[in-house]
């Protein structure tokens, strides 16, 4: 390993390792559901996330004040979901929400079963969402920590769903831009994590289907230098430099 991708590797791990948000299950009146609070004392944490998502130059940011982002969080659900769950305030730290059917992306693919089926759904998925309107952006929906372990597929229905809302791209920033960003964080993690990323990658790209953001995609998946070198570390499971720009030259020419 070079030196810069020991030095990638260690920050990115001391990145990754640190959770500001708690989740457990928590059964309410008869219904199963994940209960996610903000740990105390993260405020620090979050400030310090933030000055590296910047510096970064990452298009997300970590949202420090607990109510702005339980209220984000339940009104992602609700606005991407509707009345197929019903997100509630618990205490002032926190939210519940019904489980959604399937497991990630992330488990499928740990138990060896991620196909190229499931990626066709993921694409769909994310297609759906990025059509749906947000008041607070004024344009179209964008997640923002798109990897695999926020994709759900429930095999009963063949369908995938988007989940965990924990940070949210700069309002500034174009719709184009933000949902671009999106497949960015997803392509990344397939490139890192899956051996068969070459099968996978154009079944999403072609059930996702909207020219103007695979475009900017195209644009973006160009490896950076410098702290950015850094988060696209953490975003491909820290995939050696030189493997990861080789992937991405074959990831461009998937690209409708």
């Amino acid at each position: 390993m070079m030196q810069n991708d020991r030095w990638s590797f260690w920050l990115g791990h001391l990145i990754d390792v640190v959770r500001v948000n708690a989740v457990c299950e928590r059964t309410i009146e008869g219904q199963q559901g994940w209960l996610k609070r903000r740990k105390l004392g993260m405020d620090q944490v979050i400030y310090l996330g933030n000055i590296f998502l910047r510096l970064s130059r990452s298009r997300i940011w970590m949202l420090p004040n607990c109510a702005v982002w339980v209220r984000w969080e339940i009104d992602c659900f609700r606005l991407l979901y509707g009345d197929r769950c019903h997100p509630q305030w618990v205490g002032d730290r926190g939210f519940w929400v019904e489980a959604m059917p399937g497991k990630s992306l992330l488990v499928r693919l740990e138990q060896g079963a991620l196909t190229v089926d499931m990626m066709a759904a993921a694409g769909q998925a994310f297609h759906r969402a990025h059509s749906i309107h947000s008041d607070f952006f004024q344009a179209g929906w964008s997640h923002g920590d798109s990897h695999l372990a926020n994709v759900l597929y429930d095999e009963v229905s063949q369908t995938a769903s988007l989940i965990d809302f924990e940070t949210q791209h700069w309002r500034h920033l174009s719709e184009t831009d933000r949902q671009a960003d999106d497949l960015l964080i997803f392509v990344l993690d397939i490139l890192g994590r899956c051996d068969n990323w070459e099968k996978l990658l154009p079944a999403f790209f072609q059930s996702y289907d909207r020219p103007a953001v695979l475009h900017q995609l195209h644009q973006h998946l160009t490896l950076p230098q410098g702290w950015e070198k850094v988060l696209w570390a953490t975003r491909s499971n820290y995939l050696a430099t030189h493997t990861l720009s080789a992937r991405l030259v074959i990831a461009r020419s998937h690209i409708p």
